[in-house]
């Protein structure tokens, strides 16, 4: 609900500014209209388009110096982006047979990105923040290519399509048809060859945070319980705290959430014993059957809770 709650204030806002933008637009006024082309702003229906010829002398900048690294730069771009392509166009085919024909119930190789379906209303942000570095990087190369060929570069911009912000560049469409193939392949590619590159350095970014950030904590010396079922029995003073650290199970230690899992089978597949007072045991000795049933049926109970305990854990 607070998805569409979302979507419709944002619908709302659009409807608003589409509604000002006719309005002054009707009424010939002046300062709305010079603002408009002072800004590089033009609002449609569910569309907000911003450009700027302010970066156009950064991109020459760059395409004009290192030239000998951008050759081999968009030149590799076109070896990769033409291997990669024929494998995208499989993969989109197969995901689209699978989820429309076969409708299998496994994890499909790609699937459609929509905001509160298939993402989480909570991760939106960061969904929008990725596209638009992944487009900005994108855009960016197709002008550093451009420059590098002697073609025109208009103006750069972005465009908020309701709420999905895509970057773009404006190229002077005559001057890519006077070159050679080889020339324009290097510029239609260089877009994809900056995004794979973008993907591979932010996988990488990804496999060396955890030992970056090892230094700050204490690894495999224990779990944490972080959650604990509403009605679970290990719930308690006498039992399992939240921020709990749990070190052993038995005669097992516990270093981290695989051993964790380890110790639990293990205790499931021995027998389990226990160690009482014999203060303790005179006392269950004097009750009755049925509280000493009971008594049984408690220590059962905490036992298979335990085993099946699925809580989540977070490494030290």
């Amino acid at each position: 609900m607070d998805v569409y709650f979302t979507l419709l204030i944002i619908s709302g806002i659009y409807g608003l500014l589409f509604f000002l933008d006719k309005f002054y637009k009707t009424c010939s006024h002046y300062p709305y209209i010079q603002f408009l082309k002072g800004t590089g702003l033009e609002i449609k229906f569910l569309h907000i388009k911003w450009q700027t010829t302010a970066l156009n002398r950064t991109f020459l900048r760059w395409g004009s110096g290192h030239s000998s690294f951008f050759s081999v730069w968009f030149q590799w771009g076109t070896y990769v982006t033409l291997f990669l392509l024929p494998i995208a166009v499989i993969m989109l085919i197969f995901t689209i047979f699978e989820t429309f024909f076969r409708k299998t119930s496994g994890n499909p190789i790609m699937e459609p990105v929509i905001p509160g379906v298939t993402l989480p209303a909570s991760e939106l942000g960061y969904y929008s923040l990725t596209l638009i570095i992944s487009s900005i990087v994108h855009e960016a190369g197709h002008a550093i290519a451009a420059v590098r060929e002697d073609v025109h570069l208009s103006n750069v911009g972005v465009r908020l399509f309701f709420i999905l912000p895509v970057a773009y560049v404006s190229l002077n469409t005559e001057d890519i048809q006077k070159l050679s193939s080889k020339k324009a392949l290097k510029i239609f590619c260089a877009g994809v060859w900056h995004n794979v590159v973008l993907s591979l350095g932010a996988y990488v970014i990804y496999l060396i945070l955890p030992i970056i950030f090892s230094l700050l904590y204490n690894l495999n010396n224990g779990v944490i319980v972080t959650n604990i079922a509403k009605n679970s029995p290990l719930k308690g003073e006498n039992g399992i705290l939240l921020h709990d650290k749990i070190m052993q199970i038995n005669d097992c230690m516990v270093t981290n959430s695989k051993k964790w899992y380890e110790c639990l089978q293990k205790t499931k597949l021995n027998k389990l014993g226990f160690c009482v007072t014999a203060d303790a045991v005179n006392v269950l000795d004097e009750t009755s059957d049925v509280n000493l049933a009971a008594f049984a049926l408690n220590i059962s109970s905490i036992m298979t809770e335990l085993l099946k305990f699925h809580h989540t854990l977070a490494f030290l």
